[in-house]
């Protein structure tokens, strides 16, 4: 939900309110002051007088680390403190989003057909870094823990040296391209960060591409498949693109029937994942007599899915307490039922 406000001032700090000359009563032994006044009595609240920890940086900005994802459909930018006993929970200093589509620029719009990302959105992608780097000097994380990393959607650009190219001449960083095959671990790592124990299947819907591996952290010892995890070209947005493309010009029956075979495709890729995983048969067989494995889920697709979940559930009487992502949990059957939910969904206020 979006805070209205009928002012363009929007701000960061609370509004203090000084009592005006008309509430003091004759009686009072305290003369009033001006609101100018009271204002220069309150404590210098400057960012550079304070050593107590507030901002929450400040002490320890050796520690920042200043990270840039540049996925398929937007590039996230994030500062984090790792200093002793905060490091374990990764807390953000700050982290905002910018919409740049490297995924979606890279295809015509009438055509369809892979091209080169534009030069437009190449300068659009350099002045957002350019922009982080501004913010990272301000806040005063070393340059030498600002790190640029990118995914599918730069490793499979017809352009992605002139991008990269770009990016180092603008910001002077090299940008590390993550493997498909490490996509999936450093997520599966980055849940492990969100809870105390876990054991389970993990998966993470990206733009681009989908990965798979499996994960047991206990007691802050990890393990996950030696063999990375797997990658496949189904992320949200490159899925949305493929069935538009097999469906487009067809009759229903043969549109449905490009359906079923991409489904197909799917079913088998995944299990050919599953067997290749390597998955501990401890695992295999608590999942035996659980029903199933335990999936732990991330990226845009499945959070916007989650939220979606949680939104239904909380305004249809189940009233889950907590409206935070992070660790929401849901049965197997509702997530499955697409059908119930995207009609349920229709009814929503926009």
């Amino acid at each position: 939900m979006e805070a209205q406000s009928d002012s363009h001032d929007i701000s960061d700090f609370e509004v203090i309110d000084f009592p005006s000359f008309s509430e003091y009563s004759e009686g009072d032994k305290t003369p009033p002051v001006s609101e100018n006044d009271a204002f220069n009595r309150l404590p210098d609240l400057r960012i550079s007088s304070i050593e107590d920890g507030h901002p929450p940086w400040q002490g320890h900005r050796d520690k920042l680390v200043g990270l840039v994802d540049m996925g398929s459909n937007g590039i996230r930018f994030s500062i984090s403190d790792l200093s002793v006993g905060m490091a374990r929970i990764l807390p953000p200093v700050l982290v905002y989003r910018s919409s740049i589509s490297l995924y979606d620029s890279q295809f015509d719009s009438e055509t369809g057909e892979q091209i080169p990302i534009p030069v437009k959105t190449i300068d659009a992608v350099c002045d957002a870094l350019q922009r982080f780097m501004v913010i990272c000097k301000d806040i005063g994380v070393p340059e030498k823990y600002i790190y640029l990393v990118a995914t599918e959607a730069t490793r499979l650009a017809k352009n992605s040296s002139e991008l990269l190219h770009a990016i180092k001449s603008a910001t002077g960083k090299e940008v590390e391209l993550i493997e498909k095959e490490q996509e999936g671990q450093i997520g599966a790592l980055g849940i492990a960060s969100g809870f105390v124990t876990m054991e389970g299947l993990v998966m993470d819907l990206g733009g681009g591409s989908t990965q798979i591996t499996w994960i047991i952290s206990r007691q802050g010892h990890i393990r996950t498949s030696t063999k990375g995890s797997f990658s496949f070209p189904y992320g949200a947005a490159a899925l949305t693109k493929r069935l538009d493309d097999i469906k487009k010009g067809k009759s229903t029956q043969d549109a449905d029937h490009a359906v079923d075979e991409l489904r197909k495709e799917m079913i088998k890729n995944f299990a050919d994942a599953y067997r290749r995983l390597e998955i501990p048969q401890v695992m295999v067989e608590e999942a035996q007599r659980e029903g199933g494995f335990r999936i732990y889920l991330s990226g845009g697709g499945f959070r916007g899915w989650g939220y979606l979940l949680l939104y239904l559930n909380q305004s249809q009487g189940q009233h889950y307490p907590i409206s935070i992502i992070n660790g929401y949990t849901v049965g197997r059957e509702q997530f499955e039922d697409t059908k119930t939910i995207v009609r349920e969904s229709c009814d929503l206020p926009v």
